[in-house]
């Protein structure tokens, strides 16, 4: 009866080997296969978003307008479609709506407005993706 269960037990760990050994083999195959397909290093998949910049305001004569530089510092090109002030949409001066902005690139967008001494105002972006990109709130002088 002990020669029968010694029998079983090898017959069992036979199996596990070939069916360990199969799984290696396996995950070796496929692994060369992708290699082949996708070259010897696959990079892991990244998402890149625009990101728009206000970097500084200048405020025209007597508070009439405000000057905004924006810069892209993404690695994506963007379209400017909108301009608010205090989350009102306003069409600026200059440039002409939509704006396209390629990476690295900076515009000064124009805004003409009555501008109240020693009021704040917040300055938002709106891009053609849907993104709001809102600056430091400033005071006017």
């Amino acid at each position: 009866m002990e020669k029968k269960y010694k029998a079983i037990i090898y017959i069992i760990a036979c199996l596990s080997g070939l069916t360990l050994g199969t799984a290696i083999a396996s995950s070796a195959f496929f692994n060369s296969l992708i290699s082949s397909w996708f070259g010897p290093s696959i990079q892991p998949f990244h998402f890149t978003t625009e990101q728009l910049t206000i970097t500084s305001y200048a405020w025209g004569t007597s508070n009439a307008y405000i000057n905004m530089t924006v810069k892209n510092t993404s690695s994506l090109n963007s379209s400017i479609v909108q301009i608010q002030v205090n989350s009102q949409s306003v069409t600026p001066k200059a440039p002409a709506l939509p704006y396209a902005l390629a990476q690295g690139q900076q515009v000064i967008i124009k805004v003409i407005s009555t501008f109240d001494s020693g009021t704040q105002y917040s300055f938002a972006i709106v891009t053609a993706k849907g993104n709001q990109f809102e600056g430091s709130p400033v005071t006017a002088p």
